[in-house]
């Protein structure tokens, strides 16, 4: 898989505060083909500080949104 990815976790109450990071598949090896039935384990060391202030804007009804999107890299 050749994308661009990006992860984020939504802002519930205000859209624009919404945290991630941006990565391109090739990079990692957990996006490749895997050499046996199952890929390394992948993820980010640290991507929302559960202890912030601000968490609860990211909470809504006991609920975290994660958003995920897929993009072609450009050549």
């Amino acid at each position: 898989m050749s994308k661009i990815i990006t992860a984020s976790a939504v802002n519930q109450n205000n859209l624009s505060k919404s945290v991630g990071d941006r990565f391109a598949s090739d990079d990692k090896p957990g996006f490749q083909n895997p050499p046996i039935l199952v890929n390394e384990g992948w993820g980010f060391p640290k991507f929302l500080n559960l202890n912030a202030s601000n968490i609860s804007e990211f909470l809504k009804n006991n609920s975290l949104q994660i958003e995920i999107k897929l993009g072609d890299l450009q050549v």
